[in-house]
């Protein structure tokens, strides 16, 4: 790689950065550890997180201004001839990156993503990549809603759960930046990655503990990649997280339905089968994340399952199921 497209990484990276650490900066001065850590996370896994998902779709061999615009000129050209060249679009958007034209270049991932119907998983990460090394805290939220839309059609998209892991947490979604990076995860990353993930999955699922209410609990539940595979044919597949008293199990006290996948929830009060009941008032409760193939809650396979009881002082659980 050239020192110019290195410093071009290193740049992007560092105005990512400013993005998500300034507006932090402005709030109360717990946060600074918080910024601290995440601006670490930025220097110290965007590299290797890169090396697994490929640099930026901007960086290009363009390595001058009077390249850039050149290649600019010929792909309108070929654009008039054909407005729906789909590699000519792209190339388009990736070019004016590289002249920091941003207006152009987001115009052109809009035009892409149309011609796409919104169902190309890479296009929609891209975009939101760019948004987010545009280093314009306005665009925050709608390049955390391309990185949720790409993961609607492509759940292991590694670029979208590794940014929009940070989108979410920048904007105090815990709850939704642990489970983006709870899949990462699962992703066999390298060694030095997945320390950086697993602490701060455990920071944010504190911080999402302190946004729930007294009563709740958050409930990780990481479902085998290979299980996932082999239900595919199960259309009506549903993920039920169950909270029950231990000593009186039927019928259950709280139910949270979910997409069968790796996710993470706070489960309270709020999802109570029946009004007036309080768990914080139960000693002890066993917490069950179960998939029923027909989406029948009664649909039971012990092995599609897991649980565990436990004292009701413990506010998170992790279960599993392979």
């Amino acid at each position: 790689m050239s020192s110019t497209l290195i410093f071009i990484f290193i740049t992007m990276v560092f105005v990512a950065v400013c993005m998500v650490a300034i507006p932090l900066l402005k709030k109360d001065t717990k946060k600074t550890s918080y910024i601290i850590i995440l601006t670490f996370i930025f220097f110290s896994v965007s590299a290797p997180i890169y090396y697994l998902i490929g640099f930026p779709q901007s960086i290009s061999l363009l390595e001058n201004q009077s390249e850039i615009d050149r290649t600019i000129d010929v792909l309108n050209v070929r654009l008039s001839e054909n407005p729906e060249d789909l590699d000519a679009l792209r190339a388009l958007a990736n070019s004016y990156v590289l002249k920091n034209s941003l207006e152009n270049a987001f115009l052109s991932f809009e035009k892409l993503i149309s011609l796409e119907n919104y169902e190309n998983p890479n296009t929609l990460a891209d975009y939101g990549e760019i948004m987010v090394n545009s280093g314009d805290p306005s665009y925050l939220n709608q390049a955390d809603r391309l990185f949720e839309r790409s993961l609607q059609i492509d759940d292991l998209n590694t670029k979208a759960l590794f940014l929009g892991g940070l989108t979410a947490a920048t904007m105090e979604k815990w709850s939704v930046a642990v489970k983006r990076w709870q899949v990462l995860l699962e992703q066999s990353p390298p060694e030095e990655i997945r320390n950086t993930l697993e602490n701060k999955i455990t920071e944010w699922t504190n911080l999402s503990l302190n946004d729930a209410d007294a009563d709740g609990y958050s409930v990780n539940v990481a479902i085998d990649s290979n299980l996932i595979t082999s239900l595919v044919d199960y259309p009506e597949k549903v993920l039920y997280i169950i909270v029950r008293d231990p000593n009186n199990k039927r019928p259950p006290l709280a139910v949270v339905r979910e997409e069968v996948k790796t996710t993470s929830i706070i489960i309270n009060n709020s999802n109570a089968m029946m009004s007036g009941i309080d768990l914080k008032t139960f000693n002890r409760l066993e917490i069950i994340g179960r998939i029923s193939l027909s989406g029948d809650p009664m649909d039971i396979k012990e092995n599609l399952s897991d649980s565990v009881i436990i004292d009701s002082s413990v506010k998170s659980i992790s279960l599993k199921i392979k």
